[in-house]
């Protein structure tokens, strides 16, 4: 199932943010960047209502998600250190918005899914302007989970049709195909920081039909596709 419903158990969902101190000496914490998670503070951005696909603005400082709202969803704009989240489109979009994901040159993608059921790749600027949907030739009518290159021109998104992974050139104008939907049943894409891998969740085609719930997580490079 590619948009969640709302379930009857589920109240609220928050947004969480973790803590982590940064040590006078070079102890072992100091060392690793990215300490370990548990028993580390953990503080509230988002409360008392249902919040999904976070993501950090390039400078780190905001955090975008999507709320779920009365006729779908829309994305809102919290500061890191919390408070009242705010609208980021400056005008009610057209379609329901999910899983953004937001660029180093401030553009924002996101999946933006209509009345229809129909679900597109959608851009807009980061201060909420300008939102437009990608209308180019491959793509189909249920395109989820865009993720940026480094380059902000490109982008990876998956296909639900045929459950591939396509990479969309916003410059050229052009959507070519990277994997075999013979080979792998592909889910969410995420495009390394260097762009020269994609790591996806997906699962084998043993000739059974998609269930993400059975998915394992699969890297892509210049040596093809593999398990990760």
């Amino acid at each position: 199932m590619i948009m969640p419903t709302r379930m009857p158990w589920i109240t609220a969902v928050a947004l969480v943010l973790t803590a982590c101190g940064s040590p006078a000496s070079h102890s072992e914490s100091s060392m690793n960047p990215w300490p370990s998670l548990l028993g580390a503070p953990a503080r509230f951005v988002t409360s008392d209502n249902f919040d999904l696909w976070p993501c950090f603005s390039p400078d780190g400082a905001r955090v975008l998600f999507s709320r779920r709202a009365e006729d779908g969803w829309e994305l809102l704009l919290v500061s890191v250190n919390g408070g009242s989240p705010r609208k980021l489109a400056r005008s009610p979009l057209p379609v329901a918005a999910t899983r953004a994901n937001w660029s180093k040159q401030d553009l924002i993608a996101f999946t933006g899914t209509s009345s229809a059921n129909a679900s597109g790749i959608w851009i807009i600027k980061s201060d909420g302007s300008s939102p437009r949907e990608l209308h180019l030739s491959g793509l189909s009518n249920q395109m989820f989970y865009p993720s940026w290159f480094p380059d902000g021109e490109q982008l990876a998104a998956m296909d639900a049709q045929d459950f591939v992974i396509k990479r969309i050139d916003l410059r050229k104008g052009t959507v070519v195909t990277l994997t075999d939907n013979r080979q792998v049943f592909t889910g969410m894409p995420s495009v390394s920081p260097d762009g020269k891998s994609i790591i996806f969740a997906g699962q084998k085609n043993t000739g059974q039909h998609y269930d993400q719930s059975n998915n394992q997580i699969w890297l892509m490079d210049e040596a093809g596709v593999s398990h990760a």
